[in-house]
């Protein structure tokens, strides 16, 4: 059935192209040619006013009419398509016979007898490719030779068998080992022997006695004291009844 109605379809465009060629000459008042300027682009106030329908612009970006008015089927004007479909150079679709649909595009027919003229299904957008080129790749730290990733960055060939991989993140710099520590005790007013000193992997670790009261170790010219010491409310505040592990001292004098 939808075989027949097409093919009525056709016969009846083709016959009314011809009769009412005269029809198109009509021209809205704003309109200075009978189709647009520029291949591609369609501008409805420039396309002409038909008879019966509206103007609109077909899915080629042409000037063409709409009968129902409905903006769901725009013809092309008669006369006005610009386009050229020859079939010898249309591709052979995998189904059926290649054709020219009355768009004047290439087009298959699935069922071989020419009757009705499908357009081609649209084509998948593929993205472009990323592109590399390995002999800007660096080899790495041990020689191995560099490789394009699939993103089309640059990578290793850690295994040399043709796998190419993300290099490891560079080793940060760890910088100077710190000094040894002083074997001479400090000569600070902190460390007046009221807390306990010990011997450290890096060398002995002096005891001091920091300004809040509390132990704590000599380093780097000053007494410091561990994250989460518990500071006394009351710098004189004696040892009595302290639990919390701290070692209480009294600050020296400065």
């Amino acid at each position: 059935m939808k075989i027949f109605l097409s093919i009525a379809l056709l016969m009846l465009f083709a016959a009314c192209d011809g009769e009412n060629e005269d029809k198109w000459e009509k021209r809205r008042p704003d309109s200075g040619a009978m189709s647009q300027s520029k291949p591609g682009v369609c501008k409805i106030s420039d396309c002409p006013m038909p008879d019966e329908g509206v103007a609109c612009c077909t899915p080629f970006a042409e000037c063409g009419f709409d009968m129902a008015g409905t903006g769901l089927n725009c013809v092309p004007n008669p006369g006005t398509s610009q386009r050229e479909c020859v079939l010898s150079d249309c591709e052979l679709p995998a189904v059926g016979n290649a054709c020219c649909t009355p768009f004047g595009t290439c087009g298959y027919d699935p069922f071989g007898n020419y009757l009705q003229c499908f357009s081609l299904p649209p084509k998948v957008n593929e993205p472009a490719k990323p592109t590399c080129d390995v002999e800007k790749c660096d080899a790495g730290p041990g020689g191995e030779p560099g490789c394009c990733l699939p993103n089309g960055k640059c990578g290793l060939d850690s295994l040399g068998i043709g796998f190419c991989f993300v290099p490891p993140p560079p080793v940060p710099d760890a910088g100077p080992p710190p000094p040894p520590r002083s074997t001479e005790p400090p000569t600070d007013p902190s460390y007046d022997g009221q807390c306990p000193s010990y011997l450290g992997v890096f060398g002995p670790v002096w005891g001091c006695c920091s300004d809040f009261g509390v132990c704590g170790t000599f380093d780097f010219g000053q007494c410091l004291l561990a994250v989460g010491t518990v500071l006394p409310f009351d710098a004189n505040e004696s040892d009595g009844g302290v639990t919390d592990g701290s070692q209480r001292c009294k600050p020296p004098k400065r």
